[in-house]
């Protein structure tokens, strides 16, 4: 619980104030999936796509049968 309030007291004062300086109702607020967009208006969710990398179990065996690099490193 003190690390919640540690937390929320990070927040600017004026979003702690619309949330009445609750800890509480802040994440009460965040964890509704609805509150997405005002999340994002706020600055709490990054609006940029973040780049996913390809899965090495996706790599190719090359045709003489021996491992790609790729999967020599996830093994």
């Amino acid at each position: 619980m003190k690390n919640a309030q540690e937390e929320f007291m990070t927040i600017p004062s004026d979003i702690r104030k619309q949330f009445d300086n609750n800890p509480g109702k802040f994440y009460e607020f965040v964890s509704n999936p609805d509150n997405k967009d005002e999340l994002k208006k706020m600055g709490f969710i990054d609006e940029t796509p973040e780049a996913v990398a390809p899965s090495s179990a996706t790599d190719p065996i090359p045709e003489s049968g021996e491992p790609s690099t790729a999967q020599e490193r996830s093994e």
